[in-house]
């Protein structure tokens, strides 16, 4: 096996799940090289499998390379292999079953006048549930007075030499009353490495190591697109809904194209570059809504003007992550002629109640009288 340095290495990770690109297929997504392990690129959807070309030279690679192992954290010094003492045991929380021609033993026991057999089955291996399952039992006990079995005759007290019981009946039985997850997974938990999650994993005991600790964290579901956001379980839905690598439509009106927002900055820049405008507009709005596009600091916003009877509003949205837009301000200043009223507000982001971060001008204000319609000379910047 070959050993290479530990800077080489680190470049022959996968983009997805972070661990070294050593299990096939391994493939690179053309449009970013983005690179990607077989586990991580098997659970691709279809649609998102094309987009993506196999690497038969890093395979090659990668089969005389000798990898270090992922809990090498926790000393072990082999290779990922699957009889690494330092591995895992992956959390099984699905439907039970009952090995039934698995019995531990067969007691039999007099005592008095009654006779008792024991019966012990395990419960299939791999197949936790908190859930009791049901067993279904048949038993058949033969026996002679020689081997102590026998039933009497209370009449003459004579005692029958063959006998056979033949006994039916529905136990139910559980092999783990409460289970936790963590403690079948090595610390500290990594949902995307060492533990296998499952959704089922609310019925574990309150306060399991797998499933709340402060550092337990997953990957977008978006993480295929290009999303590296890592959250909680309790945190994952609300980021999922507001993820800029979702779907979404062109933000000009007359385009359809569907896309993710980081692909839509660049879609604009290259279809619709005579759309955009520059960081400050001036122009003048009259009693028409309109959006429009402007772009500085190598983003992108989008501009909202709404006329109403009483005053006019605008707002900006940054066409990109809440991170970035909490960057940026715009400012509105309206030409009054003998002076000018200035206004300004924080960027919104793509999810955001955006009408509670506008700037707003009555029309008092604009020395105009509600009945009338409204011309407005606006300097607008992004600041």
């Amino acid at each position: 096996m070959l050993q290479i340095p530990c800077y080489v290495l680190e470049k022959l990770r996968c983009s997805a799940c972070g661990g070294y690109l050593n299990t096939k297929p391994l493939v690179v997504r053309a449009e970013d090289q983005q690179q990607m392990c077989g586990k991580c690129f098997e659970s691709l959807p279809a649609d998102e499998k094309g987009k993506y070309a196999r690497q038969p030279g890093l395979e090659i690679l990668a089969d005389i390379i000798q990898f270090p192992s992922k809990y090498d954290s926790q000393d072990c010094g082999y290779s990922y292999r699957t009889n690494c003492t330092y591995r895992s045991s992956n959390t099984f929380l699905g439907d039970g079953s009952v090995n039934k021609s698995s019995r531990v033993n067969n007691e039999l026991l007099s005592e008095s006048d009654q006779v008792r057999c024991s019966l012990n089955y395990e419960i299939k291996d791999r197949t936790y549930t908190n859930e009791p399952q049901t067993l279904d039992f048949a038993m058949i006990l033969k026996g002679n007075r020689d081997n102590i079995l026998s039933i009497k005759n209370t009449s003459n007290e004579e005692a029958l030499n063959n006998i056979e019981i033949n006994l039916k009946g529905t136990l139910r039985v559980s092999n783990k009353p409460e289970l936790v997850c963590s403690n079948i997974a090595i610390k500290p938990i990594q949902y995307t490495n060492l533990h296998e999650y499952n959704r089922r994993c609310y019925r574990c005991t309150e306060g399991c190591g797998a499933c709340n600790p402060t550092d337990s964290k997953s990957l977008c579901k978006n993480f295929s697109r290009g999303c590296k956001e890592k959250v909680q379980f309790d945190d994952a839905r609300r980021h999922e809904a507001k993820c800029e690598y979702n779907n979404y439509k062109c933000i000009l009106d007359s385009c359809n194209v569907i896309t993710t927002l980081p692909n839509i900055k660049q879609h604009i820049k290259t279809d619709h570059p005579h759309s955009i405008l520059s960081s400050e507009v001036s122009k003048i709005f009259g009693a028409k809504d309109e959006t429009f596009v402007t772009y500085s600091n190598d983003n992108l916003f989008k501009c909202f003007y709404y006329y109403y009877k009483t005053f006019v509003e605008f707002y900006v949205v940054l066409v990109g992550s809440g991170e970035e837009a909490s960057k940026y301000s715009y400012e509105v200043m309206v030409d009054l002629g003998d002076g000018v009223v200035s206004k300004k507000s924080k960027c919104s982001t793509w999810n955001d109640a955006m009408l509670e971060k506008g700037v707003t001008f009555d029309k008092k204000e604009l020395l105009v009288d509600n009945d009338k319609i409204v011309e407005v000379k606006v300097k607008f910047r992004i600041v």
